[in-house]
């Protein structure tokens, strides 16, 4: 949160802290291509800090639980490999149109490896060597080094301009929608939910949590556990399985 706010604004000071402020962080956050819960969750360590602060004894501008957040956790939507299929033969296909081809060549990268959009935005094409590629890893501040596999070749294979034609965040966020209505998906689509997805097909293919933990960059096995519930209860679902024999 440190860092985002230091691109926002890199000083900010106490008596500027109002209403007007943090809705323009809001505003930019936005623009960044957040979440709306990555934005709630950025504003509620917003508030701690300057709970902290009026605890030493700072004034400030504006009364701090005046400042609402809302849902920090959003809805873990994810698409099962079948549909991460169906995505990946459209975008093999000859009939899907070049900017199309773009938006979800990024978007299943992000479901074949995890990283968030600022990340995937920040590599370029030359970064990729015949067995790995480098990215900037935002939340930690750092290049991070990882394998290439089969999936994402087949990836720059189809599509030239991956990683070297950018697009803008909340373009993707919206042409993902029609990209993903055209193949009958029927789930609200983001950016986001690549991540979701490469998290649980992780996991249903088999992977452990603290290797999912270093591959999503959590500081946290807490924030990775969320996705070890999701596909545990998708597992006790198909204990009614066994009605269908009795009923």
């Amino acid at each position: 949160t440190l860092q985002k706010m230091k691109r926002f604004r890199n000083k900010i000071y106490f008596t500027e802290i109002d209403h007007k402020l943090i809705l323009n962080l809001r505003q930019w956050m936005t623009k960044q291509g957040n979440l709306k819960t990555t934005i709630e969750g950025n504003i509620a360590t917003f508030k701690k800090f300057l709970n902290a602060a009026k605890k030493q004894g700072i004034l400030l501008p504006i009364e701090i639980d005046d400042i609402k957040v809302g849902n920090t956790t959003g809805n873990r939507t994810d698409l099962k490999a079948s549909e991460v299929n169906r995505l990946f033969e459209y975008y093999k296909s000859s009939f899907i149109a070049p900017y199309n081809q773009l938006v979800l060549g990024y978007f299943l990268f992000s479901c074949f490896t995890g990283l968030r959009v600022s990340e995937v935005m920040s590599i370029e094409r030359t970064q990729f060597d015949e067995g790995f590629f480098e990215y900037f890893e935002m939340k930690k501040n750092r290049m991070q080094r990882r394998n290439i596999n089969a999936s994402t070749r087949t990836l720059l294979q189809h599509c030239e301009n991956l990683f070297v034609e950018k697009k803008d965040p909340i373009y993707m966020n919206r042409q993902i929608k029609v990209i993903a209505n055209t193949c009958g998906i029927s789930k609200k689509i983001s950016f986001h939910v690549g991540r979701h997805t490469f998290a649980t097909n992780f996991l249903r293919a088999g992977g452990d949590v603290v290797s999912l933990q270093n591959l999503l960059g959590h500081s946290s096995i807490k924030q990775t556990m969320i996705y070890v519930h999701i596909v545990e209860s998708e597992v006790n679902e198909k204990v009614f399985i066994i009605d269908k024999l009795f009923n």
